[in-house]
């Protein structure tokens, strides 16, 4: 079960990007909102648009997000606030 290792990459990825706004969303909690963008979970959303479908590997999700702030720094308006989501469930489903 990967939700273990995406609570864990979720953290990290909050000490390597100090600014981003990390926040991990467990579905199976009372009163959460699936986020509309998720199908499946494990999911990592940056900005609500899916990053990774499943837990990635910490470098491959690093260069993942360093290449899309990169690009969304280039777009205008593209100084946001930036967050990002990794969307799991506490007890695995059958």
């Amino acid at each position: 079960w990967q939700c273990p290792e995406a609570r864990a990459l979720a953290a990290e990825i909050q000490t390597d990007f100090p600014a981003l706004a990390v926040r991990v969303v467990d579905l199976d909690q009372p009163r959460v909102r699936k986020p509309a963008a998720v199908f499946a979970v494990p999911t990592f959303l940056l900005n609500g648009k899916i990053v990774s479908l499943g837990t990635p590997s910490r470098d491959d999700l690093l260069t993942r997000i360093q290449s899309l702030l990169a690009a969304r720094e280039g777009a205008p308006n593209g100084r946001r606030q930036n967050a990002i989501s990794a969307v799991k469930r506490t007890v695995p489903r059958p």
